[in-house]
C-alpha cells in the first residue's frame, strides 16, 4: 500500500496541507505499528528530526520534574521511543537503498502477523480501533492524561489518511480506465473511418498544405 496525497490541479499553485499534517500527527504511532516503510513515506524529516529533538528534552525534564510534568511524563516519554523507534526505521531503510529497497512512497506492513496481506482493510480500520483502545487505557494511568488526549487525536488522523489513501487509490484506478476507454474509443474512430473511406487518412495529410511542387531549371550551359 503506497501512501498518497491529494492534490489540487497545478494550475491553482496550492500547496497539500491537510495530508502533510495528519502524516506528521499519526507519525509517532505508524513506527509503533508498522515495519519496511519507504524512504519517502517518513518524510518530512527535517520535521521530525526537530521534534525527536524537542520530545527528548520534554523527557528529560519530565523525568528530573516529576511534580511539574506529573500530567505529561507519559506523553514525553511515549513520544520518546516513539522518536527512538523513527530513527531505526529509517536507518535501516537508508541501509536498503543500496539493495532491494521497498517503494519509497509505501506505507509499511503491520507489525500484527494476522492482518499482514490485508493491510488496506487494516490501516483503516484496526489501527484507529487500536490507538483509540491505548487512549481509554491511558486515561486511568497516573502521568498519562496527555498521552489519552493525543492518541485519540492521533486516531482520527490516522483513520482519515487511510480514508485519503483509499479515495486516492480509487480515483487513480478511475483515470487509469477512463484513458483505456479513451483509447479504445479513438482506435474504434479510425478504423471506422479507413472502412468508410480508405483514402481518407491520405487527404487529411496533405490537405491544407502550403507547400509548392518543385520547379526544374535548365542547367545553364
Amino acid at each position: 500500500m503506497k501512501d498518497r496525497q491529494i492534490r489540487r490541479k497545478p494550475e491553482t499553485g496550492s500547496i497539500p496541507l491537510v495530508s502533510p499534517t495528519l502524516h506528521v500527527i499519526a507519525m509517532p504511532w505508524l513506527v509503533v505499528l508498522r515495519y519496511d516503510f519507504g524512504f519517502q513515506f517518513l518524510r518530512p524529516k527535517i520535521i521530525f528530526y526537530s521534534l525527536i529533538w524537542a520530545f527528548l528534552m520534554f523527557a528529560i525534564h519530565s523525568y528530573f520534574e516529576p511534580a511539574k510534568w506529573k500530567a505529561q511524563a507519559g506523553l514525553f516519554w511515549f513520544l520518546a521511543w516513539a522518536s527512538t523507534m523513527y530513527l531505526l526505521h529509517l536507518v535501516k531503510v537508508a541501509v536498503l537503498q543500496w539493495g532491494s529497497a521497498p517503494h519509497d512512497q509505501f506505507s509499511g506492513r503491520t507489525v500484527i502477523k494476522a492482518f499482514r496481506g490485508r493491510e488496506d482493510s487494516f490501516f483503516l480500520w484496526g489501527e484507529p480501533m487500536i490507538v483509540t483502545a491505548v487512549a481509554g487505557l491511558a486515561y486511568f494511568l497516573p502521568s498519562c492524561r496527555w498521552l489519552s488526549q493525543y492518541a485519540l487525536i492521533a486516531a482520527i488522523a490516522l483513520f482519515l489518511k487511510a480514508c485519503i489513501n483509499a479515495w486516492s487509490r480509487v480515483r487513480k484506478v478511475k483515470q487509469q480506465v477512463d484513458a483505456t476507454h479513451d483509447a479504445e474509443e479513438g482506435m474504434i474512430k479510425v478504423v471506422a473511418q479507413k472502412e468508410a473511406s480508405p483514402t481518407q487518412v491520405t487527404i487529411i495529410a496533405t490537405e491544407g498544405t502550403t507547400r509548392k511542387k518543385r520547379i526544374k531549371r535548365a542547367r545553364p550551359d
